[in-house]
């Protein structure tokens, strides 16, 4: 049991600051509305990391964004 839970460590990290942030924001942190803005401002720095891995991967390395 011990091994399976050690096994995601980083998940559990995620969790631990999650919960941190809720209880030092009085549960404001985890609101919908919250957290689809927190969405929509990282959408476009995932696009355009998904772009430059698929640019590492395909051996076409120009990063210049």
């Amino acid at each position: 049991m011990v091994k399976r839970i050690m096994r995601y460590k980083e998940f559990w990290g995620l969790v631990i600051i999650v919960m941190l942030a809720a209880v030092a924001t009085d549960g404001l942190f985890i609101q919908p509305d919250n957290l689809t803005d927190m969405l929509r401002s990282i959408a476009p720095v995932g696009i355009m990391a998904m772009a430059m891995t698929l640019g590492i991967l395909t051996a076409g390395i120009d990063l210049s964004v």
